[in-house]
């Protein structure tokens, strides 16, 4: 996707109904963003699972609802986000180019019919990208 300044933006014709389009930065900008709050949301949950898969075959055998109180007792609310800075780290740059692929590709394959299909096309090619 070729960066387009704001002026070049409002030389384009618009169609009625369609919204101009983005910039690549803007699209990797908002990929970053939905990558580090999706991580930050989903951080509880694999630190508690982390440590139950770790706990499982020790003789304390904790379940995994009663790892939650006790692990905020011990060490505080935001030891339920310990690690979560390198995963965020991590997945930043891969959801910034998974979002930015998926549009490029999108507009790419946009005459292929049904657009279900595009989706699917456009998806599968922004996940290898990605990786």
């Amino acid at each position: 996707l070729p960066a387009t300044t704001q002026a070049t933006r409002e030389a384009m014709p618009k169609q009625k109904g369609q919204k101009p389009k983005k910039s690549l930065a803007e699209y990797l900008v908002a990929g970053g963003i939905s990558g580090m709050v999706a991580r930050t949301c989903v951080a509880p949950i694999e630190r508690v699972k982390i440590l139950y898969q770790i706990q499982r075959g020790t003789p304390q055998n904790v379940s995994y609802v009663s790892m939650v109180p006790r692990l905020v007792r011990e060490e505080g609310v935001l030891s339920l986000w310990k690690g979560n800075t390198a995963a965020v780290i991590r997945v930043i740059p891969y959801t910034a180019i998974q979002f930015a692929s998926y549009e490029f590709y999108k507009d790419f394959f946009r005459d292929v019919q049904p657009k279900a299909l595009t989706s699917i096309i456009s998806g599968s090619c922004a996940g290898l990208t990605a990786v």
